[in-house]
């Protein structure tokens, strides 16, 4: 009997080659696709189902650990979005990013001058942090 959780590899079938995890065991079995032939952990979502009788032919294997470098260089592709995202929410909100830079900066000032006011400077560095942070979430860019 198959067990949900196990993983197994499919190859030279009418599926696409990988490695499939199950994740139902109704009628026939139901089973996402994890990973590729080379070991690399994959997010698809890609279900397919095959039959007990299917399942036997193929071999059963370890799920695919998330690869390192493959995580960091999807990050890395993802890196001009992400700015170009912010720099258009800081765009739309830039009376709201002007004040917070300003508030962040004195703060700075008053910190590295060694003030005698290092609760204000706080105060100060804080209130810019989340005041750029409210500018950039999406809580306040809905439209």
């Amino acid at each position: 009997m198959v067990e949900i959780n196990e993983c197994y590899e499919i190859k030279d079938s009418n599926h696409e080659n990988g490695v499939y995890r199950v994740v139902g065991t109704e009628e026939n079995i139901v089973m996402l696709k994890v990973g590729d032939l080379h070991n690399n952990r994959l997010h698809t979502g890609q279900l397919v189902q095959v039959t007990e009788d299917e399942l036997d032919q193929f071999k059963k294997v370890e799920i695919p650990k998330e690869n390192l470098k493959q995580k960091i260089l999807s990050e890395i592709k993802m890196l001009p979005y992400v700015l170009i995202a912010n720099y258009h929410r800081m765009k739309d909100n830039w009376i709201l990013n002007v004040i917070s830079g300003a508030f962040q900066s004195a703060g700075l000032i008053m910190s590295f001058l060694n003030l005698d006011y290092p609760t204000i400077s706080s105060l100060l560095i804080l209130s810019g942090s989340l005041g750029l942070a409210l500018s950039m979430s999406l809580f306040y860019n809905h439209r």
